[in-house]
């Protein structure tokens, strides 16, 4: 897995969890926790617990630093690899105006972008960003998010998890979570856009003011297959649509439901970065 390190050298992460029954929680700029998505689960757990008992605390919905690992008991390491600190060096060198020791696998991934320097994501290798979107048998739909952020970005730095409506949306039928260049995805409130569906995905990925970016969305179907069937009565789904588009060098996406005998993982690439599959649950 690759993390990149920010401009101090460390590795700070971030996660959310958006859920039609629970709404939006997310935590930022955590030093070396390696999987947030958990600290998040405490936040929700902590907050259900709290409501239960009848408790007049108010329990947060965002939490960022240090305190939030303290906090909740994050298991904390040092998250730094080889890849890591390399890139870290040639981008150190790219951003300090040493742009000719900068190797030209950097130079090549710095984009201008409204005059603003971004680097992309690495050609190869495990990028560090995951989004995943779950529908359970009562009907309830989850979108979940993890990332370490785009390398050498500013200490304090929150990027899409941390924004709902830009890096997530989740509604009573619909998920959609994102990755790609996090200050422009906040900034066009790109997953509430998909969501609202006033264009095809395809058409705003692609508008005048494109950005990198990809999204997986999920949007669910309430057709019982016979009048004897009264699953979706019950709150349930019988089929969901995934659909999967991008403007990155790749993305990978996979998918399964309890229909299935086996996950579906597919490598989409710039040539054919679309998919758009009907799964019956």
């Amino acid at each position: 897995k690759q993390w990149y390190q920010r401009r101090e050298g460390l590795v700070r992460t971030e996660a959310c969890v958006a859920a039609s029954d629970t709404g939006f929680h997310c935590v930022g700029d955590l030093e070396g926790v390696r999987n947030p998505i958990s600290v998040v689960g405490e936040m929700i757990r902590e907050r259900e617990v709290g409501v239960r008992g009848g408790s007049s605390y108010i329990t947060p919905r965002i939490m960022v630093g240090d305190n939030t690992v303290e906090r909740y008991g994050a298991v904390v390491c040092d998250l730094r690899t080889r890849s890591s600190k390399r890139m870290y060096r040639k981008a150190e060198r790219f951003f300090e105006g040493d742009v000719e020791r900068a190797s030209k696998r950097v130079r090549n991934e710095i984009q201008q972008s409204d005059g603003t320097r971004a680097i992309q994501m690495e050609s190869s290798g495990v990028q560090d960003t995951v989004g995943v979107i779950c529908v359970d048998q009562r009907g309830r739909i989850s979108c979940a998010m993890s990332s370490g952020g785009s390398i050498y970005k500013y200490t304090g730095r929150l990027g899409q998890c941390c924004s709902y409506g830009g890096g997530s949306f989740v509604s009573p039928s619909l998920g959609v979570v994102t990755t790609g260049n996090g200050e422009e995805i906040i900034n066009s409130v790109l997953a509430s856009r998909l969501a609202q569906q006033d264009a095809l995905p395809s058409e705003i990925l692609r508008s005048r003011d494109q950005i990198m970016s990809g999204f997986l969305m999920v949007e669910c179907h309430r057709k019982p297959r016979n009048k004897k069937d009264r699953k979706c009565d019950k709150g349930g789904f019988s089929s969901v649509t995934v659909s999967v588009d991008h403007t990155l060098s790749h993305m990978v996406v996979g998918f399964q439901s309890s229909a299935m005998e086996g996950p579906v993982t597919k490598i989409l690439d710039s040539i054919a970065p679309a998919l758009m599959e009907n799964i019956t649950l």
